[in-house]
């Protein structure tokens, strides 16, 4: 499994009112990420039972997961 999220330019409100800018020459970027977790589905599941608020929609802990502890 991977995750992706993107940056965007945010040099004047999120640096100190610009005074730090983002040396975009360093590209590609690589965040960690801590405490995350995420809920899905089998893509052969029902998609109605996927969109559920009251459960989880994919309980189950992958065995990688267990073994890792990646997410």
């Amino acid at each position: 499994m991977k995750l992706y999220s993107s940056l965007w330019n945010a040099d004047d409100w999120a640096t100190r009112g610009g005074l730090e800018k983002t040396d975009w020459s360093k590209a590609p970027f690589v965040a960690s990420y801590k405490g995350f977790h995420i809920d899905g589905c089998d893509a052969s599941a029902n998609a109605k039972y996927c969109a559920t608020h009251s459960r989880r929609w994919y309980p189950k802990v992958p065995p990688e997961c267990k073994r890792n502890r990646d997410i």
